[in-house]
């Protein structure tokens, strides 16, 4: 689901948005697996969806806030990211080695995160069909649609449509489907002998769509995103055929927002309402030196370079967050007069550029955990009655649910039941999982 700045926060940028669902450890997408909504997050309905819940447009719309609401909260908890992201970081400086930097499990140094729209990987069509131009052959009198097992596991998940979009049922049948080599065998109504009619028929999946494009060159990583962004599409799996790379996505990750609060019935063949092409990126780590300002009667800044001998700046102890800058190594850039005529006997500040990763962790990162912690306390918050949201049943339904405290009246022997607000189901499974998940300090590891 693409996110737009206009629904998440009108006051960021559309850049500024890609990069905080980016950085989500659990997004819609992941919420919607984890909480069994399928494609009823994003409005879309399909063929073999397994979830009935109907969400409307103000729980869509809050789903993604509550969602970085929520780990921005989990993330204060533990004292880490929960998931691989890239800070600034201005700290006081003064000229000494040894610096704690804001955040732990530091992965790299002197780096920030390129992302460069690949060329001629602009604008790929994306096709509604699993397999197109599929053979139609006669068995016994019934025309048989012949389509791909490996991209249809399931026969039963394919519907069959003409070039002019019109399906056809499959027919019961004595012996079918049936598997041969490497194909299904699938009988259809709607079409009598002789089968090769002159028709194109293709084969549409009942909640898939790939997209096969030539392996592009990348020094880093090729990821799909949505037109006119750099937010990433989720993918539901990636693979390699010979020199090609094939991306699958669930039709719901293509939806187009505009479309979402009317509804797109995929089944049906609302193909209007989804991306017909996408763009795909070349994620990157590119180098960013760290700068010290010193400030005095010339002020300048003083950059860090590298060295391939003796780094400028190097990782003391990445998981507590800890670096050394050598500070013999200061070059000044920009700067006429040396460091010693700047009129300051240190310098008062370093900025400083990292990235983290919490698979830095000596321990073993419990992100399952942490993600089905977050889902939870995330359905409990859903403005659910603001909403004017129904919901009976369910992940949401079940987060949503509050506990109740019985006393006894030990004069009058009534019993008397409190309904507290915070005592929502969600609120407390998160506690529950997140006891479990290590945590740090002010002081190091806990």
């Amino acid at each position: 689901m693409f996110v737009r700045s206009s629904d998440f926060d009108p006051s960021l940028t559309q850049s500024q948005v890609d990069d905080i669902i980016n950085s989500l450890g659990v997004n819609a997408y992941d919420f919607s697996n984890i909480a069994c909504l399928d494609g009823r997050i994003y409005g879309v309905t399909t063929k073999c969806q397994q979830c009935e819940l109907d969400i409307n447009y103000c729980i869509r719309n809050e789903v993604s806030r509550k969602l970085y609401a929520t780990q921005q909260m989990t993330e204060r908890d533990l004292g880490y990211n929960i998931s691989t992201q890239y800070h600034h970081a201005r700290i006081p400086f003064g000229y000494a080695g040894r610096v704690q930097l804001p955040h732990r499990n530091i992965q790299a140094i002197n780096v920030i995160q390129s992302h460069t729209l690949l060329a001629g990987y602009e604008n790929i069509t994306v096709s509604p069909y699993i397999q197109e131009n599929i053979s139609i052959i006669e068995v016994s009198g019934k025309c048989v649609a012949v389509f791909s097992a490996a991209l249809v596991e399931n026969p039963s998940n394919a519907i069959v449509r003409d070039a002019n979009g019109k399906i056809y049922q499959h027919q019961e049948s004595v012996g079918f489907p049936r598997r041969v080599g490497s194909n299904w065998q699938v009988p259809i109504m709607g079409i009598s002998s002789p089968c090769n009619n002159g028709l194109t028929f293709n084969v549409q999946h009942c909640e898939f769509i790939r997209v096969s494009i030539a392996t592009p060159t990348c020094v880093g990583t090729v990821k799909p995103v949505y037109p006119d962004s750099h937010q990433v599409i989720p993918t539901f799996k990636i693979e390699t055929s010979g020199a090609n790379t094939i991306y699958w996505f669930h039709v719901w990750a293509l939806a187009r927002p505009e479309f979402m609060d009317e509804g797109i019935n995929f089944a049906t063949g609302d193909f209007y309402k989804l991306y017909d092409a996408i763009d795909f990126m070349c994620f990157r780590d590119i180098a960013k030196n760290a700068v010290v300002t010193v400030l005095g009667s010339n002020a300048c800044e003083w950059v860090y370079t590298s060295s391939t001998t003796i780094p400028n700046a190097t990782i003391l102890d990445g998981e507590l967050g800890l670096v050394y800058i050598d500070t013999k190594l200061l070059g000044c850039a920009g700067c006429a007069v040396p460091y010693s005529s700047c009129g300051a006997k240190y310098p008062q500040y370093l900025d400083i550029w990292y990235k983290v990763n919490p698979q830095v962790m000596q321990k073993p990162f419990q992100i399952t955990a942490i993600r089905d912690a977050i889902a939870y306390y995330t359905a409990a918050e859903l403005p659910v009655t603001a909403c004017a949201c129904t919901i009976t049943e369910g992940f949401i339904f079940q987060a949503q649910t509050a506990f109740s405290r019985k006393t006894l009246n030990p004069f009058t022997g009534e019993t008397i039941t409190n309904m507290e607000y915070r005592d929502m189901y969600g609120r407390v499974r998160y506690k529950e999982i997140m006891m479990n998940v290590p945590t740090y300090n002010s002081y190091g590891r806990v």
